[in-house]
């Protein structure tokens, strides 16, 4: 049978302002399992009409993204924060979802509470470590303190990326994860799109992210690319000394 017809771009829209109602809070609750199945059927239709045709080697995944779906974790997994919170991190290579629903799993009399996770995806003209995920964690005795981890990424196919985590930033101190700490993992890039990004891991499970900032016009660190851009912004004339910014005009986050 042939494929099923692109949506139209209405429809498309119509389908992620759906996607987005229904998963709003997702982040720190777990949704029901009929809203579940209602976003699963959306998230098909999106992934059927995907609007980027090479999407792990496009310039929109670059840009700073919040976890709006977190990838599902099985009921108990995380009955306890002890061995199976280790466990669960080092199997899923430290997933951004996966660290969400964690800690916000652990026991009230811990006193841990975790901020909104955001994941950054740099130029790979920039170099590697290309992506990065933080997250404010509260913790009894040391207040808010960011928690970091820096990934290499690299495309391996129009779809697939790898993710290899290599560094972590924790209390101010980052350093090198130990070998058996560094973790690696397959992402299958389903949708992308100015707006929405949904992976899928090895286990085919789905994560939404939505874009907080756009950083897709840091494409290359060359003189011609700059000028272009500096063009786009100012109708031509170009301020040589003027430092970098992003479309909204805030200087982007997180470009070390």
């Amino acid at each position: 049978a042939p494929p099923p017809p692109r949506l139209a771009q209405p429809a498309m829209v119509a389908l992620k302002d759906d996607l987005l109602s229904l998963t709003a809070g997702a982040a720190t609750t777990a949704l029901d399992d009929r809203t579940r199945a209602q976003v699963n059927e959306i998230i098909l239709d999106l992934e059927r009409s995907s609007p980027t045709p090479q999407p792990a080697g496009s310039n929109l995944l670059n840009g700073v993204w919040t976890i709006q779906l977190p990838g599902q974790l099985g009921q108990g997994l995380v009955d306890s924060p002890t061995r199976e919170l280790a466990l669960a991190l080092y199997s899923t290579a430290y997933a951004p979802g996966t660290l969400l629903q964690l800690f916000n799993k652990l026991p009230a009399p811990l006193g841990i509470t975790l901020g909104e996770i955001s994941v950054t995806i740099r130029s790979p003209d920039a170099g590697q470590p290309r992506a990065s995920t933080e997250v404010s964690v509260t913790l009894p005795l040391a207040g808010v303190q960011p928690l970091k981890f820096f990934s290499n990424l690299t495309p391996l196919s129009d779809t697939r990326l790898k993710e290899e985590v290599i560094e972590a930033e924790v209390l101010g101190r980052r350093q090198l994860l130990p070998g058996p700490l560094a973790r690696t993992r397959t992402l299958f890039v389903t949708y992308l799109d100015e707006d929405v990004l949904i992976t899928r891991d090895d286990s085919g499970v789905a994560e939404v992210l939505v874009r907080k900032q756009d950083m897709s016009w840091a494409r290359s660190s060359s003189e011609t690319s700059k000028k272009g851009r500096d063009e786009d912004l100012t109708g031509g004339v170009v301020d040589e000394d003027a430092p970098p910014t992003s479309p909204g005009g805030d200087e982007p986050s997180d470009m070390e």
